[in-house]
């Protein structure tokens, strides 16, 4: 399972035994958790209906969540964003998800079975479907590619627009055709010109202007001069990642990849080394990986079906890389050791 590392080093069995203490410990931490008389289990809900289900597989997800989400609280807190503030925005997640799943089992939700579903009172079920149909920003499923990420992609990975050595050339703003970045932007769309596409890498922090030529900044895989843009690649990204990982939980096949390699016994200085190949090992990805994926992309010709012929299936489809280090003492052991003294 994707859950479990791949591949370990010499930590696995202190990891195995932080397994087996985090399974002794989560009952009574579950205990302690959810031991409150029905009055004030309905504190905020009026509805009467448990919001939590203390099941044994209940208890584990929570837990598993509760680690998870940890790095998003910190967002959360750096930026203002409350308790109260979550808690209604995930009510209404919670409606969506559970409307979703009547739907596509091809059933009615009525407010009654919404509100047993979720444990939301009715009427604030009623109340927050209203709002979050108007007020939804797109998810990842409508989410579509820039222009300028797409220029920035194909700079990276189309043969014509690289060295043989697999790098991406520094190209000149026009006057090199077929291989100056006006052209490179014609590849993608010629709807915008490609000036206005230049300006906008520019600002993304993804390339750099020199008099008539361009280079591409090869470590800004985020454009971190965009705050809102990152977070859009944020939510996109740890969404597809959660959705692989809870459609393998949940045994729905056929199973999509979503695997990793642990060690919690690397020397500190070897991180930087470590990072670095991970980003190598990337980029051969993307050079492989996009290719493929635009060959299966249907041309322009092909985007209106013929009269009378029914139109073409598409999917959406993500892959994703990722590395982190911190130091020995992570926070995902913080709780750990909290969960830990609560068992004692």
């Amino acid at each position: 399972m994707g859950f479990f590392p791949i591949y370990c080093c010499s930590g696995a069995t202190s990891l195995v035994a932080r397994v087996a203490r985090w399974q002794n410990a989560r009952v009574l931490s579950a205990k302690e958790t959810f031991n409150m008389d029905n009055k004030a289990r309905q504190g905020d809900d009026e509805s009467g209906i448990d919001a939590v289900h203390s099941t044994p597989g209940g208890v584990a997800v929570l837990q598993q969540a509760a680690l998870a989400f940890r790095p998003l609280v910190r967002l959360l807190l750096s930026h203002g964003v409350t308790y109260p503030q979550l808690t209604e925005m995930l009510k209404g997640v919670f409606i969506e998800v559970a409307r979703e799943e009547v739907r596509d089992n091809g059933r009615r939700m009525t407010d009654s079975r919404l509100a047993v579903k979720t444990g939301i009172h009715r009427k604030d079920a009623k109340r927050l479907s209203g709002a979050r149909a108007r007020a939804t920003p797109d998810g990842p499923r409508k989410m579509s590619v820039s222009l300028p990420s797409a220029v920035f992609t194909r700079w990276l990975s189309d043969p014509a627009f690289c060295e043989k050595d697999g790098k991406p050339r520094t190209l000149l703003r026009r006057g090199d055709a077929p291989h100056d970045f006006a052209s490179l932007v014609k590849c993608i769309s010629t709807d915008v010109h490609p000036r206005t596409v230049l300006n906008e890498l520019s600002r993304l922090g993804l390339v750099d202007v020199d008099g008539e030529s361009v280079h591409p900044r090869l470590n800004a895989f985020v454009p971190n001069s965009d705050f809102a843009q990152m977070l859009a690649y944020l939510g996109a990204n740890l969404h597809d990642h959660a959705a692989t990982a809870v459609r393998n939980t949940l045994g729905i096949k056929p199973a999509f990849l979503e695997q990793s390699i642990y060690s919690d016994a690397v020397h500190a200085n070897a991180v930087a080394e470590l990072a670095g190949l991970a980003r190598q090992e990337w980029t051969h990805i993307l050079k492989s990986f996009v290719p493929e994926v635009a060959r299966h992309e249907p041309d322009t010709q092909d985007a209106q079906p013929a009269a009378g012929a029914n139109p073409p299936r598409y999917a959406r489809i993500r892959l994703g890389m990722y590395f982190y280090a911190e130091d020995e003492r992570e926070p995902a052991q913080d709780l750990q050791n909290d969960l830990d003294r609560k068992a004692k």
